[in-house]
């Protein structure tokens, strides 16, 4: 048999030229990455800076008072409003115009009026058409023509 101490020094020092390697590629790697990652905080926290201060100017400029959004509890009586103006409406429009009118932040409010909707729906106030549009429930109209007449629905005891 022969000696295979040699051969095995051999394999011991080219792994560790490998691991040698393998540590400097990592650490190359990271000085990258910190850098980068360096780099692009450096740009959120410019970003952060701009907003901060537009935020201190819109408080100067409204006295410091924020317009609250409206409560998501008359976001029902909205949607059914606006439907009852405009005829059947898509669920994305709504959406739209509940933004608009302060219902919810920008490009937020999905949700809300998805589940709104829903419930308008379960609770027979509105039907949800064929073509994925929202109309009044027949229940429905009555009741709003005597809204906006100022009369109650109900008939009067008396």
């Amino acid at each position: 048999m022969r000696d295979i101490r040699p051969d095995l020094r051999e394999r011991i020092a080219e792994a560790e030229r490998r691991a040698a390697e393998c540590s400097l590629a990592f650490d190359k790697a990271r000085a990258k990455l910190e850098g980068d990652h360096q780099s692009e905080m450096a740009g959120i926290k410019r970003e952060l800076d701009a907003l901060r201060s537009l935020i201190v100017i819109e408080s100067e400029r409204t006295g410091g008072h924020e317009q609250p959004l409206q409560k998501s509890a008359e976001l029902a009586d909205y949607l059914v409003t606006l439907i009852f103006q405009n005829g059947p409406t898509y669920k994305n429009e709504l959406k739209y115009l509940a933004e608009k009118a302060g219902y919810f932040e920008p490009g937020g409010g999905g949700r809300a009026v998805h589940l709104t909707l829903h419930n308008l729906v379960q609770h027979r106030k509105l039907v949800k058409l064929d073509d994925e549009r929202y109309d009044l429930s027949p229940v429905q109209i009555p009741e709003l023509l005597s809204k906006m007449q100022g009369t109650s629905a109900e008939p009067e005891n008396g």
